[in-house]
């Protein structure tokens, strides 16, 4: 936790059972946070008051990205894997797994626009064998829940 006004780091949480943390995202009105993990492949949830870690749920491989929609509750885990797990907030303190989305592998920068409600992950064509991308193919795949 940081004090704003001093700049001060005055609390650490444990992300435990959260390994390689990757990226984070916030629920404000019920003060959880969402971390991301490569580790355990898992979205854990923790309240940002307390410091616990609510629950942890499972999600692709080589997350990268999470992103949290306030209006619709949805939070979304951007995986290399060619995944994205969708998950829905029931509660404060109550989530599910509710759509594996298959993507393309590599595509796990993310973005979320909270007006269109829609995600946006960039990722291009590899090489065979590497992670060197073919020039040219990069693209931006644009995804809305229906």
């Amino acid at each position: 936790m940081i004090d704003t006004k001093t700049l001060k780091v005055v609390k650490n949480y444990s992300l435990a059972p959260c390994g390689g943390p990757t990226g984070l995202a916030m629920d404000s009105k019920n003060q959880r946070l969402f971390t991301v993990c490569r580790e355990n492949k898992g979205m854990s949830v923790v309240d940002i008051k307390s410091g616990k870690v609510i629950t942890t749920l499972p999600i692709g491989q080589g997350v990268d990205a999470v992103a949290y929609d306030p209006e619709t509750h949805y939070v979304f885990c951007s995986n290399g894997d060619a995944t994205t797990t969708i998950i829905k907030q029931e509660s404060a303190d109550s989530y599910s797994v509710v759509q594996t989305l298959t993507t393309q592998t590599r595509a796990k920068t993310m973005a979320l626009d909270n007006k269109t409600h829609k995600i946006y992950l960039s990722v291009a064509d590899m090489q065979p064998g590497t992670r060197n991308p073919i020039p040219g193919t990069f693209k931006v795949l644009v995804y809305k829940m229906k």
